[in-house]
């Protein structure tokens, strides 16, 4: 049986290996764990065996753990930390290894809450909505917008629940996302605002605040 480390509504991913992959070679590249007064094997799956964006999973043979209830039990004697590479536009959780995980991971299972991640794009059209009500925010802070959103799309948030979502960074600690989003990202997004230049005259700019109030 092979459990994936996702935690998904409480259990734990499943699928059984197939037939042609031998026990002996998963054997030379696994290992024997005692486990709560269970003798567990266990290998990870290395990158050639799945997509390698998909978390490693773990191996058990011997029909142990055999439910979610069990897998609660055991899963961190399995659970590794893994360092990575972040290439995102939120400057303030680009760290591959945060000081804070511990904490982090800690008050996750402590409060029964979920971790989900969201994309570039998400987290820019999140700052937009932010920056547009006048409060204005980095695009770290708008990340948890961002989250809010998707798990009220996937269901996970009731469109009735009352969220907090913290904003952290203030708009001035990363200008030139906000510059770059509005200014120079091509195609526009769909909220980008254009700046508009006009000569420094009362006229011009009473001329401007009326076409903006007919659009």
């Amino acid at each position: 049986m092979c459990g994936d480390h996702r935690h998904v509504g409480g259990a734990y991913d499943a699928a059984v290996v197939s037939s042609d992959v031998g026990v002996d070679a998963w054997e030379q590249r696994g290992g024997y764990h005692d486990v709560s007064g269970h003798r567990v094997f266990a290998v990870d799956r290395s990158p050639a065996d799945a997509d390698e964006s998909a978390r490693p999973p773990v191996l058990v043979l011997h029909g142990f753990p055999t439910s979610s209830h069990d897998w609660h039990r055991v899963l961190d004697r399995f659970a590794r930390r893994h360092r990575v590479e972040p290439h995102t536009v939120a400057t303030a959780i680009n760290i591959g290894n945060p000081a804070s995980y511990d904490r982090a991971v800690r008050a996750i299972r402590e409060t029964d809450g979920v971790v989900t991640a969201v994309s570039d794009d998400e987290i820019l059209e999140a700052k937009a909505v932010v920056d547009a009500a006048g409060i204005g925010c980095e695009p770290a802070s708008a990340a948890s917008v961002a989250g809010v959103r998707q798990l009220i799309l996937d269901g996970t948030i009731r469109t009735t629940d009352r969220v907090v979502a913290v904003l952290t960074g203030h708009i001035l600690k990363d200008p030139m996302t906000v510059t770059f989003y509005h200014q120079e990202r091509e195609p526009p997004p769909a909220r980008a605002n254009r700046p508009v230049e006009i000569e420094p005259t009362l006229s011009e700019i009473e001329r401007e605040l009326r076409a903006c109030r007919t659009t």
